[in-house]
């Protein structure tokens, strides 16, 4: 059980005297206690809503209300609050047991399971350490160019695979790194301190002739030198060390929050942002631009601009003065064999790996040949190819996780496959099915669901229209600052709130919002995606940024202070992406369907229901 977070502030300005006071008990009480106060008092604090304004839209915002407060604070478990509509909505009349199920094994269910599936399989396999140690080998060992090719491995590993994964991975090569560069930086201080011994030594020897105090007051400068430039420079060097040991453990989960955001596979909430967009489309007969094709002319350039700022930052941030300073040629060599020592164990690359590979390339192209756009794809080819319902990208990901099951982790012991002398047996799977089900995202699944469950309970109670028409004051503002608005508001929520919750939680609003104030569904609902995985600041934001801080050194104060400045580029480099190449790639200036409070709209509703009922 994590400790209340006003524990600190008590213990420390509290005496001991007052610690024992019944004030000081109330606390300690509270802080033991907190999260059975929080579960309580929530739904009774917000009581009265219900009570004095007896509607479903006070219903539902009420529920919505207790799960936004359970799921930032995590007093239960946050798979636990997303299974609270199945209890509240079907007995306060809002909706039925049998809509709200529906909600909780959707089209986004089964794209993560396809997903993640592949995602295990190589990480079973070790195929991403491979990977990741290759292009770190390729990027050099000079602490800037180690940075980038740590920063881009997993840049790169975290578009395709969990970013918790990644990380897990990633550390303990860069961990390796820096322990072995802190080792020969001590060894280089006892060489040191025994070559000024041994001088001092050879300067207490006794003056026999001129020769020799010439070579005594050389062996003295010599002495003062080194005390100078070797002792006071190991200590240095060892703040340099420290420093570059925080810039490259720090880096490991930036990076791997920002790559999250460049396909729509990369996080959760990419995943879920895709399938209430196509959701949102098919309700007006239409089919939604985002696809897996589309995401990524959206989402790379500004990842990858994000990735040389942040490059850059972790530079000035950690080594400031110092950030042109080179390592040493030791140190050079030293960190070129740690990386090719650990190569060099993973061997040649196994079956397992060569499998793995060819599954995520097909996947990769079977996603991308579905429906490319500049080609009819291979839907095409099945009935009903026109609905976007019956061919999407889940399918194609169920069908490889399936092959994962049946396709051999080694060759075959059978016939050709065989060696002389060998039985015949079978081998295991690429996948197990009792490793795989430990690994899967419960609570992510649990969460898209209770996300589903709001978000139409909003839309049947008519809450999503009540926020709208509050929202409607911005619509005097332009459109620009509305986007950076929402931008600055959800990178405050995404660091405190998990970011699944974040986007459950802002992405009914936004789309009402947009049809409120008649603008494009995807002019908000984009960049509040895209900085949804902007928690750069805290441990606790995500999983990566806590992994990362203990396993290092790293201070809270670095977190944060680093951390604001990127959380500041991410904004804004989101913010310029979707006004200009976004906002160009889906016309955002062009409404894909008129606004229900448009005059035209009003106009051309009758006339059409007049032409639908005459047929």
């Amino acid at each position: 059980m994590s400790p209340c977070p006003f524990a600190s502030f008590i213990h420390r300005f509290a005496s001991r005297e007052e610690r024992y006071s019944s004030m000081g008990a109330i606390f300690e009480v509270f802080c033991v206690f907190w999260r059975t106060f929080v579960t309580v008092l929530t739904p009774i604090i917000f009581l009265p809503m219900i009570i004095v304004y007896q509607s479903p839209t006070v219903q539902c915002g009420y529920v919505i209300l207790i799960m936004a407060v359970f799921w930032i604070t995590e007093c239960v478990p946050m798979g636990l609050t997303a299974f609270l509509p199945i209890i509240i909505f079907p007995t306060m009349g809002l909706m039925s047991v049998g809509e709200v199920r529906y909600d909780y094994l959707q089209n986004t269910h089964l794209m993560i399971f396809g997903s993640v599936m592949i995602a295990i399989a190589v990480e079973r396999s070790g195929l991403h350490k491979r990977a990741a140690l290759r292009t770190m080998m390729l990027m050099g060992a000079s602490p800037r160019r180690l940075l980038f090719g740590v920063m881009f491995s997993t840049w790169f590993l975290s578009m395709w695979l969990n970013n918790i994964g990644t990380t897990a991975m990633i550390i303990p090569v860069v961990d390796s790194i820096i322990k072995e560069l802190r080792l020969i930086s001590n060894c280089k201080r006892k060489r040191h301190l025994s070559r000024i011994s041994m001088m001092s030594q050879m300067s207490g020897l006794p003056c026999e002739d001129s020769d020799s105090k010439q070579r005594r007051r050389r062996h003295i400068s010599k002495l003062s030198h080194l005390s100078e430039s070797i002792v006071m420079n190991p200590a240095e060097k060892d703040e340099f060390m420290e420093a570059i040991s925080k810039m490259l453990m720090v880096s490991i989960c930036y990076a791997g929050n920002i790559g999250g955001t460049s396909s729509v596979i990369g996080t959760t909430p990419n995943i879920l942002a895709h399938d209430i967009w196509q959701d949102k489309y098919q309700e007006h007969g239409l089919e939604s631009p985002v696809t897996f094709v589309t995401w990524m002319p959206m989402a790379i350039p500004g990842a990858t601009i994000m990735l040389f700022l942040t490059w850059l930052w972790l530079q000035i941030y950690f080594l400031r003065r110092k950030c042109s300073m080179t390592m040493s040629k030791e140190d050079t060599v030293a960190t070129r064999r740690i990386l090719q020592q650990q190569y060099d164990e993973m061997g040649p690359m196994k079956y397992s790996e060569k499998s793995c590979l060819t599954f995520f390339i097909v996947l990769f192209f079977l996603w991308f040949f579905r429906k490319p756009g500049f080609m009819p794809g291979y839907a095409s080819l099945f009935p009903n190819h026109l609905s976007s319902r019956y061919i999407t990208d889940s399918v194609p990901s169920i069908l490889i996780s399936f092959l994962l099951f049946v396709f051999p982790s080694e060759k075959p012991k059978l016939f050709c496959f065989k060696k002389e002398g060998e039985k015949t047996e079978s081998v295991p799977g690429l996948l197990e099915w009792k490793h795989t089900m430990q690994k899967l995202p419960w609570t992510a699944f649990f969460m898209i669901g209770g996300a589903f469950a709001m978000a139409e309970a909003s839309e049947k109670s008519g809450l999503s229209n009540w926020v709208g028409v509050q929202l409607e004051v911005l619509e005097s503002l332009p459109s620009t600052a509305i986007t950076l608005i929402v931008c600055v508001i959800v990178s405050i929520i995404t660091q405190i709130a998990f970011n699944l919750a974040t986007i459950s939680l802002v992405f009914p609003i936004l789309i009402s919002l947009s049809e409120k104030i008649g603008e494009h569904p995807l002019r908000f609902t984009i960049p509040a995606t895209m900085v949804c995985s902007s928690a750069f600041m805290l441990p606790a934001s995500t999983a990566p940024n806590a992994m990362v801080y203990e396993a290092s050194t790293l201070r809270v104060i670095d977190m944060i202070g680093c951390g604001f400045v990127v959380n500041i580029l991410f904004v804004l480099v989101t913010w310029m992406g979707t006004e200009t190449w976004i906002g160009a790639l889906f016309q955002f200036s062009v409404l894909p369907w008129l606004p229900p409070n448009s005059t035209v709209a009003a106009t051309i509703a009758p006339l059409l229901s007049n032409v639908t009922m005459a047929t």
